[in-house]
């Protein structure tokens, strides 16, 4: 070690907690008293309080469609995608979205081709908007394709419904306690996308899998504002989604699964049991499950990477994905290992 940088006994450098023993509820103890005491200096400066977090905002965002790249763009009241009054947007080249909007999107028929859909009141800086409004705690995004598909075969087509939600938290205390929410190991694939995308994804099963004492834990220490906006986010998780996690656990109780929950079912870094030919393997589950379509994309199946233990004369460890398919129905009984 270079003795410039050393920390010798008695010295009064601070200790990071990597190299220390720093709770949660300490840490956010710490927190609190800064905010406090940068408020304390604000009053005594006579400046006015800064405004605080106190909502959440639900914006809109539809997909670009790279099997029809004419398509995404911005059209005119012309509903002919061959019209030449088509003015062109410039997204970023990396950005998969059309762009940010604040209602909802329309179906929109046309002369020739699937209807598509279109909203009509784009934010044209995010960034802009957001440091406008410093009163939003975080932002909902709503996700659409671009295209609209039929419901089934013998249906027209139905409202837009979209396919993804997520979560993107503004201020920087609930960042952090977000990250903290997702800082079990078998949150480490959901806390990798978080700090790649900055935004969490419905269902947030982090929230389902966390619910109760680890909630209690993260809240123990934050200040009343952080508080305000922790609350805000599980409240809104809790209407968007609590039906959702209640129909789970009632169906887990009576020993059942539906397709839709299989999701709820399996969490990263969980042993699972697998029973083939009377023989039973078990397995260290190393994320979460996906769900895919056949080749012909009519049945369904999940699957879900793992890590387990083979021997030939030595133990050494072996890398698979198990796979599984239900009916897409009816509720199934489980059996007793997967």
């Amino acid at each position: 070690m270079n003795p410039q940088y050393s920390n010798p006994v008695g010295s009064d450098m601070y200790t990071p907690p990597s190299q220390g023993s720093v709770s949660l509820s300490e840490t956010n103890d710490l927190k609190a008293q800064i905010t406090a005491l940068r408020d304390k200096v604000r009053e005594l400066e006579g400046k006015p309080a800064l405004p605080t977090a106190s909502k959440y905002q639900i914006l809109y965002r539809i997909e670009k469609d790279s099997a029809y790249p004419s398509d995404n763009q911005i059209m005119d009241d012309s509903d002919d995608e061959f019209s030449p009054r088509l003015r062109q947007r410039e997204p970023r080249p990396s950005c998969p979205w059309m762009g940010i909007y604040t209602d909802p999107p329309e179906l929109i028929h046309r002369n020739m081709g699937a209807p598509y859909l279109r909203c009509n009141d784009p934010l044209v800086n995010f960034e802009l908007y957001l440091a406008l409004n410093k009163d939003i705690s975080f932002v909902v995004f709503r996700n659409y394709r671009r295209r609209a598909e039929t419901q089934s075969p013998n249906k027209m087509y139905g409202k837009p419904e979209p396919f993804s939600e997520t979560i993107l938290p503004v201020p920087e205390d609930l960042k952090g306690v977000i990250a903290d929410f997702l800082g079990g190991k078998e949150f480490r694939s959901i806390y990798s996308d978080y700090r790649n995308t900055g935004e969490v994804q419905s269902p947030y099963l982090f929230v389902y899998h966390n619910w109760g004492a680890r909630e209690s834990e993260i809240k123990r220490g934050l200040s009343s504002d952080s508080q305000r906006q922790f609350d805000l986010f599980m409240d809104y998780v809790q209407k968007a989604c609590g039906n959702g996690y209640t129909a789970a656990d009632l169906l887990f109780e009576k020993g059942k699964i539906r397709p839709e929950y299989v999701q709820y079912l399996f969490k990263s870094n969980e042993v699972l049991v697998s029973n083939k030919n009377k023989e039973h393997v078990g397995y260290l589950a190393k994320d979460w499950p996906f769900q895919s379509m056949d080749i012909r994309g009519s049945n369904p199946y999940w699957w879900i990477s793992v890590q387990t233990w083979e021997f030939d004369g030595d133990f050494y460890k072996s890398h698979t994905r198990l796979t599984f398919e239900m009916p897409s129905q009816h509720a199934m009984e489980m059996p007793p290992s997967l």
